[in-house]
This record gives structure tokens, C-alpha cells and sequence, in this order.
């Protein structure tokens, strides 16, 4: 609750405190690692939130679409889409995940870069998952 708190109140110099002080109580719940990943985000910190995937999958603690497509918009937003990129592959292989969110983050990314090829090819791995496309796409 108090990890949620602070990134809620925008207080980020206590949120690593607080998820240090969850993790010395055992394994963090999948929502208070959510609440990291938003702080991650709302620090613009990439490194950190690919990190905190990284930690949940190997405590086995479940990754919602929701938490990847937060982390696949701090890649993008820090032009880091190849990080991006491998979380799709991860996200595809687990199966049930991505959605028009996912490959439309990716896409934007792409197009910042003026990689409009890279765009189309997300597109079809979209249209391969039998997402349809959204009026944003």
C-alpha cells in the first residue's frame, strides 16, 4: 500500500525504500511489482524497468500485458525499441499477451526513428497474432 502511495503521489525517492522493505518480507506480489514498473516509468527509467521483468521472471512471479506494455513504452519513449523488441519475442512466445497496444508502442517507436519498413513489419507480426488493428494503428 505504501509503494502505491508513493508513486501515486509522485514521492519516487521513497519507492525503492518501500519495494526494498516488501522484498525483505519475501517475494513481491505481482502488483506491487506493477507499481515499480509504473515508477520506472514515471522516472523514465528503461534500465530499471527491463530489470524488474527480469527479477519477476525469475522469482516466477506472473508479467501482465499490462506491466509489458509499460516497459515497452519506457524502451520507446528512451529509443531503446531493440529491448523493445525482445520483450515482444517474449511476450509472442508466452502467447495470450500483446495486444494492438503492444504493436502500436512498437510501431511509434520505429516511426520517431523514421524507420517506416520497421513500422509495416509490425504490422504484420500484428496482423500474424490475429490482432486487428485499431484506428491509432
Amino acid at each position: 500500500c505504501l509503494l502505491f502511495c508513493a508513486v501515486e503521489a509522485g514521492c519516487h525517492q521513497r519507492c525503492r525504500f518501500f519495494f526494498e522493505k516488501l522484498k525483505a518480507c519475501g517475494t513481491p506480489s505481482p502488483k506491487d511489482y506493477g507499481n515499480m514498473v509504473r515508477f520506472a516509468s514515471a522516472t523514465s527509467e528503461c534500465g530499471l524497468a527491463i530489470a524488474l521483468v527480469q527479477e519477476m521472471r525469475e522469482a516466477g512471479v506472473s508479467i501482465d500485458g499490462i506491466v509489458y506494455n509499460t516497459v515497452l513504452a519506457v524502451c520507446v519513449a528512451a529509443d531503446r525499441v531493440e529491448e523493445a523488441h525482445v520483450l515482444l519475442d517474449e511476450m509472442e512466445a508466452v502467447g495470450g499477451i500483446t495486444d494492438v497496444i503492444t504493436y502500436n508502442t512498437l510501431a511509434k517507436g520505429h516511426a520517431k526513428a523514421g524507420r517506416m519498413d520497421q513500422c509495416f513489419q509490425i504490422y504484420n507480426r500484428m496482423l500474424a497474432q490475429h490482432i486487428k488493428p485499431s484506428q491509432v494503428t
